[in-house]
């Protein structure tokens, strides 16, 4: 099949879901010079094709939907990619982590659906951190229905994106999402309403199943925890080093005196062992000279 598509210079769409690869043969893009569209949703995947997309310099959309994929990472996007315009990374079972510059070798993206994804529960704040002397295109990011409990401020310039969907993750409505609520619900009920309609909480348990743009309205809301103080715990261990050292003690004195007595037992029968063994020499050489006695 490889050999076939490879042949097939001039393809522009390529169709690949369902088939149930889990990798790209090597060199498999490198004829495919005129390719913008490569679906390879439904498959085995467990990472992105880093080394035979770096053939795929004409590529404007790829779809890994549906894929076993866990975690994307810098270096995942190989940056040749300078015509991606639309990257599909939805429903994928085990995904559950977006690191660091995971994007910013695709600064050409427009169109990012990062959404239901059920174990998806960590974006790096540079995630799309640019690389210098790019500019980031990104217009439209989907996000919802995934894990997300928080989302950084830094990571995007979100005013400037002309759609965001949010919805349907169980945020924790603490200081670090106020944004959110003061800055961002406000800027998408003026682009795109319907986007704002489920951006819930799920945490604290106050405020949960609330509207994240309600609870600007309670003072006592969007509140960070105050960092727990280090506490020596000297009391707590105390008792316990002091008890250590008693049966520490305690056991050296034991084993001590066991020694001791075990040195003075074995001296002690030594001593008498001896004792007996002269008695018997001295007896035997007075019965012998008692018989010479006699014999003469």
């Amino acid at each position: 099949m490889a050999t076939a598509i490879n042949e097939l210079t001039a393809l522009e769409e390529l169709d690949l879901s369902q088939t149930g690869i889990e990798r790209l043969p090597n060199h498999f893009l490198s004829n495919l010079r005129t390719l913008r569209v490569l679906t390879l949703a439904g498959n085995k995947f467990s990472s992105v094709p880093s080394s035979e997309l770096k053939f795929a310099r004409t590529l404007q959309e790829l779809n890994l939907n549906a894929n076993p994929i866990t975690r994307i990472d810098a270096g995942d996007f190989p940056e040749g990619l300078h015509s991606l315009r639309i990257l599909q990374l939805s429903a994928l079972p085990r995904l559950r982590s977006v690191g660091q510059q995971a994007f910013s070798s695709i600064s050409s993206l427009q169109v990012l659906h990062l959404s239901d994804n059920p174990n998806f529960a960590v974006i790096d704040e540079a995630a799309f951190l640019v690389l210098p002397g790019n500019d980031l295109a990104l217009q439209e990011i989907h996000l919802q229905d995934n894990r997300l409990s928080t989302l950084s401020e830094k990571m995007l310039p979100w005013l400037d994106l002309l759609f965001v969907d949010l919805q349907n993750n169980p945020w924790e409505c603490d200081c670090n999402v106020k944004w959110i609520a003061e800055t961002l619900i406000p800027d998408l009920e003026d682009k795109n309403p319907q986007t704002t309609l489920s951006i819930l909480c799920a945490s604290p348990i106050a405020d949960r199943g609330m509207k994240m743009v309600d609870l600007l309205d309670h003072s006592h809301s969007f509140q960070c925890r105050a960092p727990e103080p280090f506490v020596r715990h000297e009391g707590r261990y105390g008792p316990l080093i002091v008890g250590t050292i008693v049966v520490g003690t305690v056991l050296l004195i034991t084993g001590t005196l066991v020694f001791v007595f075990v040195l003075y037992r074995r001296s002690r029968e030594h001593q008498l062992f001896g004792e007996r063994v002269k008695y018997r020499r001295a007896q035997d050489e007075e019965e012998e000279s008692v018989s010479q006695t006699v014999n003469s």
